[in-house]
């Protein structure tokens, strides 16, 4: 069981940093240098896809229509998500049995 909380803690971080770094060098691209807005701007943006797992469970997204508003909706939530999920899989990985 820890093994499985283990890896599950790893793949939540390193997906965080990889999109983190992803979306923060896409923000700073766009605003023609590098700063801390479009890093802060990216984190926002890395929470996207834990935003989407949440909403996964919530809404089916059938049509074009749905998927835009999905990700909106997994936007804004991924903001929370993002601290929510790795918070958890730390609680999960501390508390598990070997």
């Amino acid at each position: 069981m820890k093994k499985e909380a283990k890896k599950q803690l790893i793949k939540d971080i390193v997906t965080a940093v990889i999109a983190w770094l992803v979306f923060g060098a896409v923000c700073c691209l766009l605003m023609e240098e590098f700063s801390f807005a479009g890093m802060i701007l990216g984190l926002f943006f890395a929470g996207l896809p834990f935003g989407w797992r949440w909403m996964s469970k919530v809404l089916t997204a059938t049509s074009i229509l749905m998927v835009i508003i999905k990700g909106f909706i997994s936007l804004f939530l991924g903001w929370i998500a993002i601290f929510v999920v790795i918070i958890g899989d730390i609680i999960v990985f501390v508390t598990a049995e070997e």
